[in-house]
């Protein structure tokens, strides 16, 4: 029908509850899809991976659990993903990496564990990179050689006596009390 047509669907700071509705993923030509700062729960649907064309994804402040789901890897036009402020679980998507023109990816503010993925060195246009306040560990210091290119600012869980993250190039580090601050 006609909706395929619509190209972009923003509801951002709406009060919406419950769950993302299902008729958004008929919305095969949608680039934009802001639903961030509303009361959202649930999982993110599977479905999200049929919307191959997305370029901007803001789910950000809001209330989705479970883990990020694999079907993400079919989008890879990512721009700007932004799931920040949620109660997301398990690891970073390493096919994120398969989104050469992400820009802005913000997992900030989640349960993520794991590592960042290695494969990240790959997204040369990358500018804005936030996975603090997380339960992640390891080396954030594979994306140093991108600050030379396009990045500008990596946030993680750097900060402390004993933090979680090790990122040399890190300037937003949070620590253990989720207590942030730049450097």
């Amino acid at each position: 029908g006609k909706m395929r047509s619509i190209r972009s669907v923003s509801t951002f700071n709406n009060n919406m509850t419950g769950t993302i509705p299902s008729s958004l993923f008929k919305l095969t030509d949608i680039y934009s899809l802001n639903i961030g700062n509303n009361q959202l729960s649930g999982t993110i649907p599977t479905e999200l991976g049929l919307l191959t064309k997305l370029q901007i994804l803001d789910l950000s402040n809001n209330n989705f659990s479970g883990s990020i789901p694999d079907e993400i890897e079919n989008i890879t036009t990512f721009f700007l993903l932004s799931l920040l402020q949620n109660q997301l679980t398990g690891v970073i998507p390493k096919s994120l990496a398969h989104s050469s023109n992400l820009r802005v990816l913000d997992l900030s503010s989640n349960r993520l564990i794991g590592n960042v993925p290695l494969e990240f060195k790959m997204l040369g246009d990358l500018q804005i990179l936030n996975v603090y306040n997380n339960d992640l560990t390891g080396e954030v210091n594979i994306l140093c050689p991108l600050t030379e290119n396009n990045l500008d600012s990596i946030g993680a869980d750097c900060g402390g006596i004993s933090p979680e993250v090790f990122c040399q190039c890190c300037n937003f580090c949070c620590d253990r009390e989720d207590f942030c601050s730049f450097v």
